[in-house]
């Protein structure tokens, strides 16, 4: 990234600034918004006794000004290509089965739906699923032991979501979704 960023600022020695000010300023946010999650989430720990509580969080919620109402929220996921690839080639996407069970609950109880948005790789070549979790039966499997990412997996059946294969595809696809 490093050497990227002084491409860029080379290339575009006149450019100043305002060339990669706004990236460096939304990162600084970031890293404030996670402390800031880190910080609540100890005090929880700290008023009431760990594991008394979780903290989770929902990513996106679209709301329509014209209308004047939510319309629907998004648990965002990302996945690269070389860790989603061998599932993909079997017809389905993992994801975490733990988050997944609470994520179908929270669901239920929301006045709007809620989806997961995962994408997969890297823009140009990415790919995008997204599915209601109320609406898929996902096998529960628990995989990759011994390694890092050892954990309880929903197996989402890529016949049961939709699929957009580029961003165009993405454009129509989530502008159906949330009717538009």
């Amino acid at each position: 990234m490093v050497a990227a960023r002084a491409a860029m600022v080379y290339n575009k020695r006149d450019a100043g600034p305002e060339l990669y000010k706004d990236f460096y300023e939304h990162m600084k946010r970031e890293i404030l918004t996670s402390e800031n999650r880190m910080v609540f989430s100890r005090t929880l720990d700290f008023l009431f006794g760990k594991g008394e509580f979780s903290v989770y969080d929902i990513d996106a919620i679209v709301f329509d000004w014209q209308r004047k109402r939510y319309v629907s929220a998004f648990e965002l996921k990302f996945k690269s290509w070389r860790v989603a690839k061998q599932a993909w080639l079997d017809g389905v996407i993992e994801v975490n089965g733990y988050q997944f069970i609470r994520t179908k609950r929270l669901a239920r109880l929301l006045r709007i739906p809620l989806y997961y948005f995962v994408q997969i790789g890297h823009y140009p070549k990415a790919k995008y699923v997204m599915f209601d979790p109320t609406k898929i039966r996902a096998e529960m499997e628990r995989k990759y032991e011994g390694t890092y990412a050892e954990d309880l997996y929903a197996l989402i059946p890529l016949d049961d979501a939709i699929v957009s294969r580029s961003i165009e595809d993405l454009r129509t696809d989530l502008g159906l979704l949330i009717g538009r």
